[in-house]
């Protein structure tokens, strides 16, 4: 299966969320090991943003996933049908251009044909 630049720059920033959401997983291991069961400590302040951006970053990943990747990956294959659809425009236009050529040679050898019989 051949992956378009497109589909592999959306893995890539997919392999950056899934990494932003593993540090902010041991970012949060770290500071519930400094907290040390102090209710006022800065980490009580904070767990709520930490599980704010966890949710965020996985509502980004899930969207990502189901709804953008799906549609890299039609607009990718629609671009490859439409450069098919032109190659094969572009041979059977060269074709024509083959045709008219010839015709164009006979018309002149029965054009010179008929003026040589006046």
């Amino acid at each position: 299966m051949r992956f378009h630049r497109s589909e592999i720059a959306f893995v890539i920033f997919m392999l950056l969320l899934l990494a932003a959401g593993g540090s902010l997983y041991l970012a949060n291991i770290e500071l519930s090991h400094l907290h040390q069961g102090d209710p006022d400590s800065e980490y009580m302040q904070l767990k709520p943003f930490l599980y704010a951006c966890a949710g965020f970053l996985l509502t980004a990943i899930t969207f990502g996933i189901f709804f953008i990747f799906p549609q890299i990956r039609s607009s990718a294959q629609e671009g490859g049908k439409l450069r098919d659809l032109t190659q094969s425009l572009s041979a059977r236009s060269e074709s024509d251009r083959t045709q008219i050529t010839v015709v164009r040679i006979v018309v002149r050898i029965v054009v010179r044909m008929t003026t040589a019989m006046l």
